[in-house]
């Protein structure tokens, strides 16, 4: 009998203090981050698979900007509008 695969692959569980999280294979996803009893997020169980944006790596900025604008240091930067009918650059450039 083979062991059973997880569909978000191999889970790694990460602890410090009350502290938990557990982080998939697939996508390099957090799947669950707790304190103490409290859920931090919305995650998803070991036999699920990650939906909508549930646990997924969002860097380098983890929401939307706003025309896609904005200022680092003394640079200013544009970029490009992910979701042009909001006018946002969403999410980063990252993805999985």
């Amino acid at each position: 009998m083979q062991p059973l695969i997880s569909p978000s692959g191999e889970q790694v569980e990460l602890s410090l203090g009350d502290q938990k999280a557990v982080v998939v294979g697939v996508g390099g996803g957090l799947r669950s981050y707790s304190v103490g009893d409290d859920p931090v997020l919305d995650g998803y169980g070991v036999e699920e698979i990650c939906s909508s944006g549930r646990g997924q790596l969002l860097a380098p900025w983890p929401n939307r900007i706003e025309d896609g604008r904005y200022e680092f240091g003394d640079r200013a930067h544009q970029l490009p509008l992910d979701e042009p009918e909001r006018r946002n650059a969403i999410h980063g450039l990252v993805g999985r």
